[in-house]
C-alpha cells in the first residue's frame, strides 16, 4: 500500500462538495416569478459562483443581465438570452426553466432559499481554503507561522462574510481614515458631503452626507414639493446624480414646475393662443407676455439648460423602499453614480412588510429607508406631512412632534426641516412673526434636528409664480 493512501485528503477529495440543488432551483424560480425577488437575492449578496451547478450559474448570470438592462425577466426573455449565447440546451431548455418556476408557489421565500444556497457555497469555500492549507503543509512550502497566518486570514474573511460584512476596526484605524478622507477632499478642493445649493439653507445646514435620511415636513401648501424639486435641481448642478420620486405629480406637472422655476408662465405654456400666435417665441427665443419689458424664456431654452443635469424623475402611484434599492442598483449597473434620492412624499410609500396600521407602516418605512440609505451610501430626502396639532397652537409654528403618524421619523432622521408660512394663517400669525401686513410669501425654514450639528432657522421668500424659494428680499 502506498503512503499516499494514508493521506486523509484523498478520502476528502472523493466526497461530493456541499450543495443544495433544491434551494438553487427554488431561488432561481422565485426570481423568475417576481422581480422583487431579484432585488432580495442581490441584498443577500448572492453571486454566480455561489451556485453549484453550471446550468444554475448561467441562468443566474443571465437573469441579472436582463435585470440590469431594465428588461422583463421571464421565460421568453431568459430563453432568448440563453439561446443567443448557445446555452439554452446546456441549462435544460424550456422544460427545465418551467420546472424552476414550479418549484415555488410564491417568491416570498427567496431569503430562505437564497440563504441555503449561500450556506452551501460558504461551506465549499471553507473546504477549498482548508485543502489549500493542507496541501501547502504537506508540501512544506511555507514556514508554520506563515501557514497559521494564512489560515487565520482565510477564516477571518469567511467569518466576515457570514456575519454580513461587518468589519471591526480599531479607533486608530477609524481616525486615520477620517483624516485621510479630509486630506483627499482638500486635495480635490471640495467639501465632504453635498451642499444643498440653496445659499440661505447652507448657512444653517451642514453638508448632506452619504447614508443620511433628511426629512422636509410641513402642512399642505407650505411648499414642500417645490423645495424638494429645487434641491434636486441645485444638487444636480453640482454634478451629483439623483432620482426624484413623485407619488402625486405626473411627469408633465413636474416639467411645468421646472419651466416655471426658470421663469416660464405655466398658463402661457398651456395656452393654445400663445402657442399658435407666438410659436417661435414661446418655444425658442422667449417672449414678452404683457408688454412690460420683462421677457420670459422659451420652453426649448429652459429644456436646453436642464437637459444635461443628472437628475431623473419617476412618477409612480406605488413605491416601496425595496423599489428604491432596486432602481439605484439598476442605475449603477448602467453607469449612473446615484448620490441622492428625493421622495414626495413618505406617507404615500408602501412598506416591504405587512403593517398593522398606518402608524406601524410609517414606522417600518422610516427604518427601511434609513437602511436603504446606509446600504447604498446615498442621501435620501423624504417629504412628510405634519398633523394639525400646530394649528391648535398660537402661533401655529410647527414642532418635530407634529410629524404625522410616527415618532420613528424623528428618531431615524439625521436632519429635519420644518416649513412654516405665517401668511397661510391670517393677519394675527403674520403680525406675530413680525412680517409686513399681507405677506403671504415669507417662509421660515426651521432646522429642528441635525444629528451632527446645531439647529437653527432661516427665512426665505416663496415666489409663487416660479414655485421657487429665493433669498429674502430677492
Amino acid at each position: 500500500m502506498s503512503s499516499r493512501s494514508h493521506d486523509p485528503s484523498v478520502a476528502l477529495e472523493q466526497r461530493i462538495p456541499p450543495q443544495n440543488i433544491e434551494a438553487e432551483q427554488a431561488t432561481l424560480g422565485a426570481m423568475l416569478l417576481e422581480r422583487e425577488a431579484i432585488v432580495r437575492a442581490l441584498d443577500l449578496g448572492l453571486t454566480m459562483q455561489d451556485f453549484y451547478r453550471d446550468a444554475h450559474r448561467a441562468i443566474y448570470k443571465h437573469i441579472l443581465a436582463l435585470y440590469a438592462d431594465g428588461k422583463p425577466v421571464d421565460l421568453i426573455t431568459l430563453g432568448t438570452a440563453l439561446k443567443a449565447q448557445e446555452l439554452y440546451d446546456m441549462v435544460g431548455g424550456g422544460l427545465y426553466l418551467t420546472t424552476l418556476m414550479q418549484q415555488v408557489p410564491t417568491a416570498a421565500g427567496i431569503r430562505h432559499y437564497g440563504g441555503l444556497v449561500l450556506e452551501s457555497a460558504r461551506r465549499r469555500r471553507f473546504i477549498k481554503q482548508q485543502f489549500a492549507l493542507l496541501d501547502a503543509a504537506y508540501r512544506d512550502e511555507n514556514a508554520l507561522p506563515a501557514l497559521m497566518a494564512q489560515a487565520d486570514k482565510g477564516l477571518s474573511l469567511l467569518q466576515q462574510e457570514v456575519d454580513g460584512g461587518r468589519e471591526i476596526v480599531s479607533v486608530g484605524e477609524m481616525m486615520s481614515k477620517a483624516i485621510a478622507d479630509r486630506r483627499q477632499a482638500d486635495a480635490q478642493n471640495t467639501d465632504l458631503g453635498i451642499h444643498s445649493g440653496v445659499k440661505a439653507l447652507d448657512k444653517i445646514l451642514r453638508p448632506l452626507m452619504p447614508k443620511e435620511l433628511i426629512i422636509i415636513a410641513g402642512r399642505p401648501g407650505t411648499g414642500k414639493s417645490a423645495l424638494a424639486a429645487q434641491l434636486a435641481l441645485c444638487i444636480a448642478q453640482q454634478d451629483v446624480a439623483g432620482i426624484f420620486y413623485s407619488l402625486e405629480m405626473d411627469q408633465d406637472s413636474l416639467a411645468l414646475r421646472i419651466f416655471a422655476s426658470y421663469g416660464v408662465n405655466p398658463w402661457a405654456a398651456n395656452s393654445l393662443h400663445y402657442r399658435q400666435s407666438y410659436t417661435r417665441e414661446v418655444y425658442e427665443t422667449g417672449y414678452n407676455e404683457d408688454s412690460t419689458g420683462k421677457e420670459r424664456p422659451g420652453l426649448q431654452q429652459v429644456a436646453d439648460q436642464v437637459e444635461r443635469l443628472p437628475v431623473y424623475f419617476v412618477d409612480t402611484p406605488a413605491l416601496k423602499p425595496s423599489d428604491i434599492l432596486s432602481d439605484v442598483r439598476h442605475a449603477r449597473y448602467r453607469g449612473l453614480d446615484i448620490g441622492f434620492v428625493v421622495i414626495d412624499y413618505l406617507q404615500l410609500l408602501d412598506s416591504n412588510e405587512r403593517a398593522r396600521d398606518t402608524f406601524d407602516k410609517v414606522r417600518m418605512i422610516s427604518r427601511e429607508l434609513k437602511q436603504v440609505a446606509k446600504t447604498l451610501g446615498i442621501v435620501i430626502i423624504g417629504l412628510a406631512q405634519l398633523n394639525r396639532d400646530s394649528e391648535k397652537r398660537f402661533p401655529p409654528r410647527p414642532l418635530v412632534s407634529d410629524l404625522r403618524e410616527s415618532g420613528q421619523l424623528e428618531q431615524d432622521a439625521d436632519k429635519i426641516l420644518l416649513l412654516y408660512r405665517p401668511g397661510m394663517y391670517g393677519p394675527r400669525a403674520i403680525e406675530a412673526a413680525e412680517l409686513e401686513s399681507g405677506d403671504t410669501s415669507s417662509t421660515e425654514i426651521i432646522l429642528a434636528k441635525q444629528r451632527n450639528g446645531g439647529t437653527g432657522e432661516t427665512w426665505m421668500t416663496f415666489d409663487h409664480a416660479r414655485t421657487w424659494f429665493v433669498e429674502r428680499g430677492g
